[in-house]
């Protein structure tokens, strides 16, 4: 389940009162919401929707971009690279990070849709690999005795039983 899992279930909810006629292929490529605002809201209800998806996704990719460029930035460049760089010399490195990742994350999303990854699919590998990671992150934090093996473990196995028990 995605962050957006009330929001989808809000929709799909309302579709399915509707009876509006959305196959499981429109749905599955996540286009029950906009279905469902058009149905109810007319124009504005699609354009609602659509500026609420931009919305969504600029400031995701935008804060993934600029997690990746600072995590190269300081933690690869500045540490193994070059100890003594310059504030501008960061700066472009962080610029050139940026654009190394939106390049990346590009053809990602081309060869994603080449395959027919669609978003249902998306949302429910989300689900099974980040949300199996929680329990371990939680203990590595919390419980002294947690070991790496242990949290790495129990990582894959709660992904291992969450993706045959989704199968």
């Amino acid at each position: 389940r995605s962050t957006l899992f009330p929001y989808t279930t809000l929709f799909r909810s309302a579709g399915r009162a509707l009876d509006l006629p959305i196959t499981s292929t429109e749905a599955g490529g996540g286009l029950v919401p906009p279905a469902v605002a058009t149905h109810l809201m007319g124009a504005g209800g699609s354009f609602l929707v659509a500026l609420q998806l931009f919305l969504a996704v600029t400031s995701t990719a935008n804060s993934e971009q600029l997690a990746v460029s600072s995590l190269f930035c300081y933690d690869v460049y500045k540490r193994y690279i070059n100890p003594e760089a310059t504030g501008s010399q960061l700066i472009f490195v962080s610029r050139c990070g940026i654009v190394f990742w939106g390049i990346i994350s590009g053809v990602a999303s081309i060869v994603l849709n080449a395959l027919g990854i669609s978003l249902g699919w998306m949302y429910m590998a989300m689900g099974i690999l980040i949300g199996s990671a929680v329990a371990p992150i939680m203990f590595a934090l919390l419980w002294k005795d947690c070991t790496p093996n242990g949290a790495i473990g129990g990582a894959v196995g709660v992904a291992v039983a969450v993706a045959v028990a989704a199968a």
